[in-house]
């Protein structure tokens, strides 16, 4: 089995993410040097593990609807690697990832945690066929590494941390619902239900992008808390990869641009993450 096959089965910019997103979860309360520990190292990396263990196993039972949409760039579809193996790596990834977290984190972490796996687990069957309850679960397990960070070091949530939560699932929603317009025609002969498929592309697109606002406006307010200059600076390059995403989901609809908004929101993310990393690190 190939390490390319690996990173792109799991996903691994997103576990990346994940590692990140706990770590500004953290600062919210603590100090940068007081966590540069092994400890806090492992802690960081079994939710990591646990990210992309669910994408294996979102790859494992979406295979028929990955199959008719020709996704060709996911590695069971393209033949990189079998279901079985895809399943057993994700069955690994779980129980090393949680095993980290019962290990080196605390009672709540691991609540939250598990919670997450169980969900998780439920997701291709329950939810992912439903308009917005697969999106939503999406977008919420994207704030799950701040919340888990956060539980980390304490159980209050800082405002500036509720708003990172807000930005990353509006901007979560929005990006899930791109997803599913790009593949309409999978998921309808799967029997799903997306919203697409209910409502129409235009106005899911439409939908998608106040999300997307929602979350662009959002991102001025810790600067209005703060006044911090260097989260402001990396913040409106985020907003530009935003508003240039909403652009393009209202006025090319083409394959090509549904896949760079796709890209773009990814980006826009990460680049909100080092955003907030610079808000918790050059505080006023």
């Amino acid at each position: 089995m190939k390490l390319t096959t690996i990173l792109k089965l799991t996903r691994a910019e997103h576990s990346l993410l994940s590692f990140v997103g706990i770590f500004v979860g953290e600062l919210a309360y603590a100090n940068f040097y007081t966590l540069l520990t092994l400890s806090n190292f492992f802690a960081l990396f079994g939710p990591a593990l646990i990210t992309g263990g669910a994408f294996a196993l979102n790859d494992y039972f979406g295979y028929e609807s990955d199959k008719k949409n020709k996704r060709f760039d996911r590695p069971i579809v393209s033949g990189d690697i079998s279901k079985n193996a895809a399943l057993a790596l994700s069955l690994f990834l779980f129980l090393a990832g949680f095993a980290l977290v019962i290990i080196f984190s605390n009672l709540y972490c691991e609540l939250f945690v598990l919670l997450l796996v169980l969900l998780a687990l439920i997701y291709d069957k329950l939810l992912k066929p439903l308009p917005l309850a697969g999106n939503f679960f999406i977008a919420f397990s994207m704030c799950a590494p701040f919340i888990y960070g956060n539980l980390l070091v304490s159980t209050y949530f800082s405002p500036l941390v509720v708003l990172l939560l807000l930005i990353v699932f509006f901007v979560g929603v929005g990006r899930e619902l791109i997803i599913t317009i790009r593949d309409v025609r999978g998921d309808r002969a799967s029997g799903a239900k997306t919203l697409p498929i209910l409502i129409g592309k235009q106005k899911t697109s439409i939908i998608s992008s106040l999300f997307i606002l929602f979350a662009l406006v959002l991102t001025l307010v810790p600067f209005v808390l703060s006044a911090n200059v260097y989260y402001l600076v990396l913040v409106l390059l985020t907003d530009l990869i935003f508003a240039y995403t909403i652009y393009l989901m209202l006025f090319r609809q083409s394959r090509k641009s549904l896949l760079l908004c796709r890209d773009l929101t990814l980006f826009g993310l990460f680049l909100g993450l080092i955003s907030f990393l610079a808000l918790f690190l050059f505080k006023a």
